[in-house]
């Protein structure tokens, strides 16, 4: 007995050492989605579910020896923009197996380039601290931290905590220019993200301690940081001005927490970089901020089931001087139901990326009309110059304040200090009747991440001027939801803007307005200077990447993965050939070849060993190949019942009743176990044979496996099946003679027996 339960501990231990996931190998291994949003737990390959023809990260990861090491986080894959670090939650690269990531939100896939946030949506745009040297500032630059003083975060999904700060608390006592802004994270699977405001006056209930209670009193943005973001740092000689005049600051935090978790302490915040204005080196600094252009949450109606609902808001900005503002970096931001979000440039007709008009120049006197589109204002009297009355110009005169109620005035000039009557006219564009064209776009994500918000650098930087209008799009996938969703500020409701930081610092450069509703299907191509589509393929050394395809036409065996060919030899093997004789000895040889000292047993017992051993170590090379647990095909599932069967053998074995002997008859169970064992034998044979067909169908299908390859598996498997099916042909011919001849011996020995029985009675 003790050497049938060794027997069966060896069958079932390797079971047991399956080897661990390649999941397990890399930073989020079991969070990758594709670009759809479709889970991938088979991260390297392109079948998600695992196995089949490695993609250009599976290739990668095989090379680094199924490791993640430096050079293979820094790598980019899939050509798509973004290293494999940054799509896996690791930017860093400093992940260890074991660890916990980074991020573990806004996980992408490293091994499908994602065709459409490549098109300028991300920081595949330059990081804006990559250049940044501490070593050029100014020696007393200093580094102040805005953290949130132990926080308890309430269980609820969406919690929004303020605190205020006082600049002489925090020990700036001079005016500054902020210049670089980092995370201070302390609990990063709660933190959502982080704004710094500047208060006009003291602000009240957040001074003491942090509040969840009333509204945002401050609404000067300095810094912000959102979840999947890094670092900022403003351009050369540029930064947010902190004035000890106006000496208060709010910070708000957003906590995002799903899992409703509880007894969080957090002191996350920001760390700010700041200059001196004093200092002689920063005489020439630019004062900068931030542009809003975005929806009011009032009148926002998102309704349900919707795929792509677009939203869209307008907006204008006349106070910006007549050389422009300059935009930098972008920030967008809308919450979960956001798939798309992008602000638009829309420029007069006829005016040119310097803002200046093409059509024609505006008179430097009043005099007849000579052009239709001139229609200048001159104060005269208190009221506007009228055009069509030549008498009624003031041919010096200055530029109106505002336009007023009279006779062909349609535009002024900007008030300056002098007229400059040469230039165009600021508000003649306004009119219902000017036509705009959209320029580019100032900040566009095609597949937006409420999970992955951050502040991006433009690749390069553009000019805004008092004529331009900035459009910002939404759009929403409602789908999950039965109910409409309004504008908000909680996390289930829904926002839309897009934040600009630019230079120099303009009054009234806040737009909230109404947004415009169901205005579009949803489509949307990024159109950002400097960015490259992902189509060009100077983007990647190995051009066959590009397309997502990296099959080649008939993988031949020794191009497949390891783990593949490991399984292919062991199923081939065992069920193919081994256990179907293990199982034909018993049923036809069992008599004759192998009937002296019951040596077909030994056989039969061999032979199944061996098979379930490779069936086992095949079945392994299976999981570890292709990073899965489900099965999606008729394969994996006949697979799986196969092996169960089998492994079914070893044990109804060691439990088979008292073999009959010296002439005993069976007893009822021995009988019912014979019928078992031998049922699920030959039934186990029939589907394993039945499956080997299927995978190797399955080979052709997913790996594209070579007609060579193809044609000599199926060659082999029909070999195996010949040989199984002529031996049993000869083993049951065998029998049956073997049978008749006993019979005809024991009926021969029977009348002799009988013959000396006769003559001794007739004696």
């Amino acid at each position: 007995m003790l050497n049938r339960f060794f027997f069966l501990s060896t069958i079932l231990a390797p079971s047991v050492l399956a080897l661990q996931s390649y999941q397990s190998r890399i930073p989020n291994g079991d969070n990758v989605v594709s670009p759809s949003g479709e889970p991938w737990p088979g991260v390297g390959h392109h079948r998600s579910s695992g196995g089949g023809e490695r993609n250009a990260f599976g290739d990668d990861f095989a090379a680094a020896g199924h490791e993640w090491t430096i050079e293979l986080c820094q790598m980019d894959s899939d050509c798509d923009g973004f290293t494999n670090g940054q799509e896996l939650g690791d930017p860093d690269c400093v992940w260890m197996e074991g660890e916990i990531p980074q991020f573990d939100v806004g996980i992408t896939h490293p091994g499908i380039a994602d065709t459409e946030r490549t098109s300028g949506s991300t920081d595949a745009i330059s990081d804006s601290c990559s250049e940044f040297d501490f070593a050029e500032l100014p020696p007393d630059y200093s580094n102040t931290s805005f953290v949130m003083p132990n926080f308890l975060v309430p269980s609820e999904r969406t919690t929004y905590a303020k605190f205020a700060f006082h600049m002489e608390d925090l020990g700036l006592d001079q005016d500054a220019y902020a210049v670089r802004v980092e995370p201070l994270l302390e609990n990063s699977q709660v933190v959502h993200h982080m704004i710094l405001y500047h208060c006009d006056e003291e602000p009240t209930g957040f001074i003491d301690e942090p509040s969840t209670e009333g509204r945002m009193p401050c609404r000067d943005m300095v810094m912000s940081w959102a979840v999947g973001g890094k670092g900022l740092c403003l351009p050369a000689q540029v930064g947010i001005e902190l004035l000890v005049a106006e000496p208060w600051f709010v910070m708000e935090v957003h906590y995002d927490n799903p899992q409703g978790l509880t007894g969080i302490y957090d002191n996350s915040g920001l760390k700010i970089t700041s200059i001196p204005q004093s200092d002689s080196l920063v005489a020439d600094y630019q004062p900068a901020g931030w542009l809003w252009a975005g929806g009011l949450p009032l009148g926002m109606n998102i309704p349900p089931g919707e795929e792509a609902y677009e939203i869209m808001v307008e907006c204008g900005y006349p106070s910006i001087p007549q050389s422009g503002v300059t935009v930098f970096a972008y920030a967008l931001h809308a919450h979960t139901l956001g798939r798309k979000v992008w602000t638009e440039v829309h420029r007069p007709m006829g005016i040119d990326s310097q803002g200046t008009s093409n059509v024609q120049e505006c008179p430097e006197e009043c005099s007849t009309r000579l052009f239709g589109q001139c229609e200048l204002c001159f104060a005269q009297q208190g009221c506007c110059g009228d055009f069509d009355d030549a008498s009624k110009c003031v041919p010096t005169g200055q530029c109106c304040d505002l336009c007023k109620e009279c006779d062909g005035c349609q535009g002024c000039y900007p008030q300056t200090d002098t007229c400059n009557p040469n230039g165009f006219i600021s508000n003649l564009f306004d009119t219902p009747d000017a036509e705009y064209e959209s320029l580019l776009d100032l900040g566009c994500d095609t597949r937006y991440d409420f999970d992955l918000q951050e502040t991006r650098n433009l690749a390069e930087y553009q000019t805004i001027y008092p004529t331009d209008k900035l459009v910002t799009h939404c759009v929403y996938d409602s789908t999950e939801r039965s109910t409409v969703t309004k504008g908000g500020d909680a996390t289930e409701d829904e926002m839309c803007i897009g934040f600009f930081l630019y230079y120099p610092v303009q009054p009234n450069m806040k737009c909230l307005k109404r947004v415009e509703q169901d205005v579009g299907t949803g489509e949307k191509v990024c159109q950002m200077p400097g960015v490259e589509v992902y189509n060009d393929t100077s983007m990647c050394a190995d051009g066959e990447r590009l397309d997502g395809a990296g099959v080649s036409s008939g993988v031949s065996f020794s191009d497949m993965d390891a783990w593949l060919q490991i399984h292919i030899l062991c199923m081939m093997l065992s069920m193919g050939i081994l256990i179907p004789v293990g199982v034909l000895i018993p049923l036809a040889f069992r008599l004759t070849l192998f009937k002296r000292n019951d040596a077909w047993f030994r056989y039969h017992r061999i032979l199944q060993t061996i098979g379930l051993l490779l069936l086992l170590t095949g079945v392994c090379a299976a999981f570890q190949g292709s990073s899965a647990t489900s099965f999606s095909e008729t394969h994996h599932k006949l697979g799986l019942t196969i092996f169960i069967l089998a492994l079914s053998q070893p044990i109804n074995a060691v439990l088979r009743p008292h073999k009959p002997e010296n002439g005993e008859s069976p007893s009822l169970k021995r009988r019912a176990w014979e019928v078992l064992h031998k049922g699920v034998g030959y039934s186990t044979v029939v589907l394993a044979w039945v499956n080997i067909f299927l995978g190797i169908d399955l080979l052709e299908e997913w790996y594209s496996a070579s007609d060579d390859l193809v044609s000599a598996l199926t060659f082999t498997q029909s070999v195996f099946m010949g040989v199984v099916f002529l031996g049993g042909i000869v083993g049951i011919t065998m029998a049956l003679f073997a049978s008749k001849k006993q019979s005809n011996e024991a009926t021969i020995q029977e009348g002799e027996a009988v013959a000396p029985n006769k003559t001794t009675s007739d004696v």
